[in-house]
């Protein structure tokens, strides 16, 4: 199934006010309200079939009625892989490696925005 660019109606109009007198494969597909779509050129006789894809609903819920997701989304999933690596490198076990999991809690930091208290090295682990 090809997937078509958006387009608007206006950026449509501007480029080329006959756009609706032209058929032909759509390349492209507009959304005019509500639940309406119009492919770009129209193909008559087509009956399209649309899917979508459904994420994550984001991390932070602007209400309180809104049940949390718990699929995290994909521009989160470095926070989780940093996380998760220096909490296993940071436990006490064979498998336990300070300097890796210095370097992937600063990665960590570096990712989230926040300064590495001035280089100190790794929190205890609980």
């Amino acid at each position: 199934m090809p997937v078509l660019d958006r387009t608007t109606k206006t950026t449509e109009d501007e480029r080329n006010p006959s756009w609706r007198n032209e058929t032909g494969y759509p390349r492209k597909v507009m959304t005019l309200d509500g639940n309406r779509m119009q492919l770009c050129p129209p193909m008559p006789g087509l009956t399209p079939t649309i899917g979508y894809l459904e994420g994550p609903r984001p991390l932070a819920l602007e209400s309180l009625n809104i049940e949390p997701d718990p699929r995290i989304p994909e521009p989160h999933h470095a926070h989780l892989c940093l996380g998760a690596l220096y909490l296993l490198l940071s436990k006490d076990s064979t498998k336990e490696d300070t300097a890796r999991a210095t370097k992937a809690y600063q990665d960590f930091t570096q990712l989230i925005g926040v300064s590495d208290a001035g280089g100190k090295n790794v929190p205890a682990s609980r």
